[in-house]
């Protein structure tokens, strides 16, 4: 069978201007990540000037040649803005031959760059001694295959589609949990407002009646991260099977959960360095550099030593175990456990009290009012002490009503997305 496999070279050309003229500053540089993302460039820019930056049009490629630290990926980056970049001269920047634009899409191009056989054929590719590269010269010599243009336009069309389509999910539970947010401040306090209009030396005398204010040592194991020696690449890696390696960049995001990460540790570095390992559920909290960026890991990571580490000392972290029963008649639990109900349900919703027992001021107040050496407990007689706001029954109504609205399309748009990644 003959094959339709050319060199890549053959389709591609290089890209050699330079920001000659000064038009772009440090706001517009660039880097590229494994993840195949532009993002804002890590290098140090200090004494550096702009004038032999590489100018990076749009629908434009950047690699970086080097693949050392990188792990299995190779770091890279396709412009598909409507506007000009700048990065350093120590990447590649490539696009597809004026002559070839009719038989090849820039975006198929892209997908082809994003897929793992790529990466595995660069880094094995790659060649270097202490440090690996892969070269303009391996790039050109990529096998590729052009499809007819009906077919990359579908296949653009249907991933453009799907990525558009998680993207507005994405949005809407965004939305639908800042309402979640609105209700329960109406409720129970807005604490962002009181923070954003009080000063470092507030006395939070606008508290809600009931809430305390305890030292976060009280409550956590502070600890920060560490970085292996940089001279070192053996311990990092891009494999999402090792140690997840939280840097202040992976912080930057609109969400304020995060369980992924740029970089990645084997376990051997982990050991022999003797990084940290966080906890799931803790809280991070950046405070050099970029000092105040705040997240929340679902699983167990590591850190860099820019970052400091929130977990509660409680070995059920900083929640409180409780729950109420709503889908069956009876249940039965072990008599560890305390079983309460409500005394007058025209009085106070159950359901009402439920959300209350959710929010995380309730979480730190119970974790504050525990006590014990070996193992801390919260008894009865301090969970009948806890205060609350308890409005009339029909704004109790309206309360659960609300949230339970949300709750079920944030659930079921979440369904929606985890079928279109899948």
């Amino acid at each position: 069978m003959k094959s339709n496999y050319n060199q890549l070279g053959q389709y591609i050309e290089m890209v050699s201007r330079t920001n000659s003229d000064l038009k772009y500053g440090i706001e517009d540089v660039r880097g590229c990540s494994n993840t195949k993302q532009m993002m804002q460039t890590r290098a140090n820019l200090i004494g550096r000037t702009y004038e032999k930056f590489i100018v990076l049009r749009p629908q434009e490629f950047v690699f970086n040649r080097r693949t050392t630290r990188n792990g299995e990926k190779i770091g890279m980056a396709y412009n598909n803005t409507d506007r000009e970049y700048i990065f350093t001269n120590d990447y590649v920047a490539f696009r597809v031959k004026q002559e070839y634009l009719d038989k090849l899409l820039p975006d198929y191009l892209y997908m082809f760059f994003c897929r793992d056989e790529f990466d595995r054929y660069a880094r094995y590719k790659s060649t270097g001694s202490a440090t690996e590269f892969f070269n303009w010269e391996d790039m050109c010599a990529v096998p590729f295959e052009i499809p007819p243009m009906d077919f990359q336009q579908l296949v653009v069309n249907a991933y453009k589609v799907l990525n558009e389509r998680i993207e507005t999910k994405q949005k809407i539970n965004d939305n639908l949990v800042a309402c979640i947010d609105t209700i329960f401040n109406e409720q129970f306090g807005n604490f962002k407002a009181l923070a954003e209009s009080s000063t470092a030396n507030t006395d939070f005398s606008s508290l809600p009646d009931g809430w305390t204010i305890e030292n976060a040592v009280h409550s956590f194991d502070i600890s920060i991260g560490k970085t292996p020696p940089r001279s070192e690449p053996e311990w990092f890696t891009s494999n999402q099977t090792d140690n997840v390696w939280i840097s202040i960049a992976d912080m930057k995001t609109n969400s304020p959960f995060i369980f992924k990460s740029a970089e990645y540790l084997t376990n051997e570095a982990v050991k022999k360095h003797n990084v940290k390992i966080v906890p799931a559920n803790s809280v991070l909290l950046s405070f050099k550099m970029t000092v105040g960026r705040v997240a929340i890991v679902t699983n167990e990571v590591t850190t860099n030593e820019a970052i400091a580490h929130f977990p509660c000392t409680s070995r059920r972290g900083d929640k409180i175990a409780i729950a109420l029963l709503e889908d069956y008649e009876e249940g039965l639990v072990s008599n560890v456990y305390t079983v309460f109900e409500v005394i007058d349900t025209e009085k106070l919703l159950p359901e009402y009290l439920m959300l209350w027992f959710s929010r995380p001021e309730f979480d730190r107040y119970a974790r504050f009012k525990s006590h014990g050496s070996v193992r801390e407990v919260m008894d009865w007689e301090e969970m009948c002490k806890v205060e609350l706001p308890v409005p009339d029954i029909e704004k109790q109504r309206k309360i659960v009503k609300a949230y339970k609205t949300i709750t079920d399309r944030i659930a079921l748009k979440q369904k929606i997305n985890d079928n279109l990644a899948a």
